[in-house]
Order: C-alpha cells, then sequence, then structure tokens
C-alpha cells in the first residue's frame, strides 16, 4: 500500500510540475515591432533667417511672432522677401506678407518673392 501511495504522489509530483513547465514556455513575449529612429533631428532652418526693416521690428515671444513693418525683407539661403508689412510665425513656421497704406489710403509696398532667378509679384 505504502508503494501505491508513494507512486501516486511521484506521478502526481511529475505531472503536476510538467503542467507547470509547459504553461511558462507557452507564456507569449511579444517583441515590439516598433522602429524608431533614434538619431539627432535636424533643425527646420538649415540657414540662418536674416531679416529687417526701416520702421520696426517687434519680437513677441509670447505668440512666437516677428512683425517687420515698413520695408520689410526677410533673406533665407537664395530665398528673399520683401514687403511692407511681414509676420514671421516661427512656432508654426509660417511667413505673412502684405501691402501697407500711406496717410491717403494708398496700398503700397507689395510682397515680391524671390528664389534663385524667379520672382514673384502676388496681385
Amino acid at each position: 500500500m505504502r508503494k501505491k501511495i508513494l507512486l501516486k504522489s511521484t506521478l502526481i509530483s511529475i505531472l503536476s510540475l510538467s503542467v507547470a513547465l509547459s504553461q511558462q514556455n507557452n507564456i507569449d513575449e511579444s517583441k515590439d515591432t516598433l522602429i524608431v529612429d533614434k538619431s539627432i533631428k535636424k533643425p527646420l532652418l538649415l540657414n540662418d533667417v536674416k531679416y529687417d526693416a526701416s520702421d520696426s521690428i517687434i519680437i513677441n515671444q509670447k505668440d512666437n511672432k516677428i512683425s517687420l513693418y515698413n520695408n520689410a525683407k526677410i533673406v533665407y539661403g537664395d530665398i528673399e522677401l520683401t514687403s511692407g508689412l511681414i509676420v514671421l510665425d516661427y512656432k508654426e513656421n509660417v511667413v505673412y506678407a502684405g501691402r501697407i497704406s500711406d496717410a491717403k489710403g494708398n496700398l503700397s509696398q507689395y510682397p515680391v518673392f524671390t528664389q534663385g532667378g524667379n520672382t514673384v509679384n502676388p496681385d
């Protein structure tokens, strides 16, 4: 009788050990398949942005904007923008250019965009 109990307990031990080990092997260790480019990000602007205006230059750090008034000019690489009014939004990476009016209300200093040898004069 003792041999039977010993045999049963051994068999149960082996069976429970094999079940435990088989469950451990079935654990799905998923590997992350997302590939992340960890290289250093290049800055958006590769050259210096040069700007000038004859009336005023207002730098608004709160709104991340630079406003240029009267004979405004921005030069970036081979790109040049001249206008009566230029607003550079460096948070959104957008440039707005427009005309200014004189004392009589006549609009002047229309935007002129030049890149390389190409010039654009919007209406």
